[in-house]
């Protein structure tokens, strides 16, 4: 669940409050929820996302709420027209991808950076259940 205190913890990581961000810590939750990793290095990442903003934006959600940072070399970003990430233990993988038409409707609205209307749609985000949100497979590591 997103609690007010992890948004603002985002927000000051990531320097503002937006859609993407939300989807970025709402992913990292989702899979630390279904793998249950057992300490800090024991769950590691790839990001699929195309590198500009406000794409790239799902980077800094899934590193505050998954996890997975940079500086513990335990997440890696690759170039995609996709957005999804990946998420493996010793036992068990998540691929979650964000579902096109969620992505089409953040772009086509335009929001601009720190209105009204775009803390009132990273709210609706945050709200949305994960099937709304989310392709998502789960698979057991043999």
């Amino acid at each position: 669940m997103i609690t007010d205190d992890l948004i603002k913890r985002a927000t000051a990581f990531h320097g503002h409050l937006g859609p993407f961000l939300i989807i970025g810590l709402r992913i990292g939750l989702l899979a630390r929820e279904k793998l249950k990793p057992k300490e800090i290095h024991s769950i590691k990442a790839i990001v699929k996302t195309k590198l500009r903003t406000p794409y790239s934006c799902i980077i800094d959600g899934i590193q505050v709420s998954s996890l997975c940072t940079l500086g513990k070399n335990n997440i890696s970003v690759l170039e995609s027209d996709i957005l999804e990430a990946i998420f493996e233990t010793e036992t068990d993988k998540i691929k979650i991808r964000v579902k096109e038409e969620i992505i089409n409707k953040i772009i086509s609205l335009k929001l601009k950076r720190d209105s009204p209307e775009m803390i009132k749609f990273s709210e609706d985000i945050k709200n949305l259940k994960d099937l709304e949100l989310f392709e998502i497979e789960i698979k057991e590591i043999v």
